[in-house]
């Protein structure tokens, strides 16, 4: 039972997820109101100290990091979109002195480019939003980057984003005051309770779908995983315990794909978005894309997106 009050910073960094934000928050506010006291307390700040622009557009006053003030007990990255445009040294030096004082160090969405770059994540499993896992296993070798809804190893805490972060933060609750203020809380979210942790992200091309067979959602994953490094077919088929045949009708019936044709758009779209959001030179993405040179990389590409990878990123 947590006696004393917990505080949060969470640390905002432009173009963050407004719904990762609010989702870690709401439960802890409502933690307060269950519990009759300021059990959880947290302020928002920025590397510079002015206020941050939210992914929806949605700007939020911020404090400064400060050596001087209080050390948190919990510090939350939450980034979206770019998280490697604006990577302060100071900040990255801020969150290994809150490592060593004992901090919970954590992170929402692709917050946790700011762990992996600070060396936080060394020899550890982390998580992040579906769509970054292949760029982030690829970037950072020392960490395993899974798709699950959050992950918690040691005093490391992370999540894939959006709704994921109320799970996130009820498992905080849980593991400070039990079970049933977890449960009450999540009741008066209207949630059916938490998701967790070990439960998968759902990827792009099943959403929606009314059943998703578990060797498809789990053949979705192994091909995602491994873009830099393709499997065959029939690695896949044989990793998810299903004949080629099998697979490949799977695939067909809920997407709407050959197998190897999913794999080829889910490189390329890996791709396009290093090339939006990136430096990575064009032969590094290709490369970390899974093609054997730039130039079927560039062929690929063009045959995809009707413009060449150059051109994409002019």
């Amino acid at each position: 039972m947590l006696l004393e009050p917990f505080r949060i910073d969470f640390l905002l960094i432009p173009k963050f997820s407004m719904m990762a934000l609010v989702s870690a928050i709401e439960p802890l506010r409502v933690a307060n109101r269950v519990l009759a006291w300021d059990c959880y307390s947290w302020r928002f700040i920025s590397q510079n100290g002015e206020p941050v622009s939210a992914s929806n557009g949605m700007i939020q006053d911020c404090y400064e990091i400060s050596e001087t003030a209080e050390k948190p007990n919990a510090i939350f990255v939450n980034a979206s979109y770019d998280p490697d445009r604006i990577v302060m040294p100071q900040t990255l030096a801020w969150l290994r002195r809150a490592d060593r004082h004992g901090s919970l160090i954590g992170a929402m969405d692709t917050g946790a480019f700011f762990l992996a770059t600070a060396g936080l994540l060394n020899e550890q499993t982390a998580t992040v939003h579906w769509e970054a896992i292949p760029w982030f296993n690829a970037k950072f070798a020392k960490t395993q980057f899974v798709p699950q809804i959050f992950v918690t190893e040691g005093r490391r805490m992370t999540c894939a984003g959006g709704t994921s972060s109320l799970d996130m933060s009820l498992h905080l609750i849980r593991e400070h005051h039990g079970e049933e203020i977890s449960s009450e809380v999540a009741s008066q979210l209207i949630s059916p309770g938490i998701r967790e942790n070990a439960e998968r992200q759902v990827y792009g091309p099943l959403k929606g779908l009314s059943y998703v067979p578990p060797q498809l959602h789990e053949a979705c994953v192994l091909i995602d995983e491994n873009l830099s490094s393709p499997l065959s077919g029939e690695d896949v088929s044989a990793q998810v315990e299903l004949s080629r045949r099998s697979l490949e009708s799977l695939f067909k019936k809920h997407i709407g794909l050959s197998m190897a044709k999913y794999a080829l758009q889910k490189r390329l779209e890996e791709a396009r978005r290093l090339l939006r959001s990136s430096d990575l030179k064009i032969e590094e993405i290709a490369h970390n894309c899974g093609f054997a040179s730039a130039a079927h990389f560039t062929r690929a590409y063009r045959k995809q997106f009707f413009i060449s990878p150059s051109g994409e990123r002019a």
